[in-house]
This record gives structure tokens, sequence and C-alpha cells, in this order.
């Protein structure tokens, strides 16, 4: 695997989206889906969230295919995985778990954004060494000149720092 830094990506290209179970997090998480499906022709996208947001992924026209890897067993999860790898996997969720599944879900050749285990699951996959990967490493996204330190910045709303984060404008 390799990190995403906005390499083009072929038309029909695997996309998998890993976010918690929270209501907030999949509001905000829906305008990435909108600009994935609007730059990457035919995409297809794998949405990973949880059962409480469950009855809005499952009939959300942007999402291909959706899998709850929250608020059930990780045996009951780990079974319902793919068994191919994806094109980019997009993980926003720092969780232990969410990293495995990242990590899971991606194979050698597989782009990465956001947190996941490194292709040894030993350790974390290190971010990439430029001012996204300077961002993902900030502890603290709320805090009042953040658009002054991250350039690319237009704002410090939740849903344009993910799409920045994943290279799209």
């Amino acid at each position: 695997m390799r990190r995403y830094q906005g390499e083009p990506l072929a038309s029909g290209a695997r996309i998998a989206v890993i976010s918690n179970d929270a209501l907030g997090n999949y509001v905000v998480v829906t305008p990435l889906l909108q600009m994935l499906e609007a730059v990457v022709p035919g995409v297809r996208i794998y949405y990973f969230g949880g059962q409480r947001t469950k009855e809005l992924w499952q009939t959300e026209s942007l999402i291909d295919q959706g899998i709850s890897i929250f608020g059930q067993k990780p045996s009951d999860t780990i079974r319902q995985l793919p068994n191919s790898s994806f094109d980019l996997v997009v993980n926003i969720e720092a969780s232990e778990w969410a990293k495995c599944v990242a990590a899971a879900l991606a194979g050698e050749s597989t782009f990465v954004v956001g947190p996941c285990l490194d292709d040894e699951g030993r350790a974390d996959f290190p971010f990439s060494s430029d001012d996204r990967g300077d961002l993902w490493r900030d502890p603290n996204w709320s805090a009042i000149d953040l658009t002054s330190r991250y350039s690319f910045l237009e704002s410090g709303f939740i849903a344009e720092i993910l799409a920045r984060l994943c290279y799209l404008s």
C-alpha cells in the first residue's frame, strides 16, 4: 500500500470509505462521496460504517455497497470483508479497529488516505511528508488558526477538511 497524494484514479476505480456510525460523521462524509463520484468516472464506492447509520447508507445512491463494521462482533465483520483489495481506501476514523479494517482492505498497490496500520500490522502507516500529512498528524483540527496554518483550506468545516485531505478541490 502507498499514501495517496492526488494521483489520478482509473475509470471504474473501487473506493472504500470508512467512517464510524455517528450521525454527524455520516453527514460530513456525504460531500466527500459526492466529490469522489464527480471526479472518478464510473467509480464504485463501498462504505464501511455501522449499525446506527445503516438505514441511511443502505439507501444512499452514491454507495454501491455498504458493510457494517461497528456495532457488531469483529469476527462477524471480518467474514463480510471483500476478498479483493481496493484502488483507494479512505479512512476518516482514528480508532484501532478502523485502522485494522483499512489495512485489511488495502493491497500492495492500494492508495490509502487516513489512519491505517502498516503492511505488517505492527505500527501505524506513516502519513505523507507533505501539508496533508501534517494536517493528519495535527491533533487540533478545531483550532481557530487552522486555515492560516494550512493554506489549502478555505474553512474549518470538517467536510472541506476531509475533501482536501483526499486532494479534492
